[in-house]
């Protein structure tokens, strides 16, 4: 057996042990020293810049860039495995870095991606091709010449 088995099992089993990682484990969280109140932001985790300036945000459903303020190594590694899926984040706003949303989150959770909206087919049915009629048989005796 492994020294990690739990580990192991988790990513053979292509679970990852995101959901419900409480950086912080009080729920209703206040921000203090801000006076902000809390936001909950919900998008896809991206890694941003460049070495040696990287840095994790999750962009939102309205397409804002919100700047992860200093995750722990642990969590990055965790992110590392996650880039580009849906994430929840609750936490507190911080000012903006780099023009963009900051935040300090307290909870990160996985979210499944969203269900696309279909919408009903205008579209007439299908109408199967006819089947392609037979071969014709060639003549024997050639048709006789029209005559003028």
């Amino acid at each position: 057996m492994s020294a990690r088995p739990f580990a192991g099992a988790a990513l053979v089993r292509g679970v990852l042990a995101l959901g419900l990682l409480a950086l912080v484990a009080s729920a209703g969280h206040a921000c203090e020293g801000t006076g902000l109140p809390a936001v909950h932001i919900s998008g896809a985790l991206t890694l941003k810049g460049s070495e040696p300036g990287t840095w994790w945000a999750v962009t939102d459903d309205e397409g804002r860039i919100w700047k992860i303020a200093s995750p722990p190594p642990e969590l990055q590694a965790i992110f590392e495995k996650i880039q580009n899926q849906r994430i929840s984040v609750e936490g507190c706003p911080l000012e903006k870095e780099l023009n963009f949303e900051q935040i300090e989150p307290y909870l990160i959770t996985s979210v499944p991606a969203p269900e696309p909206v279909s919408e009903p087919s205008s579209a007439p049915e299908p109408v199967p091709a006819p089947e392609p009629a037979p071969a014709s048989v060639p003549a024997t005796t050639p048709a006789p010449a029209p005559t003028l």
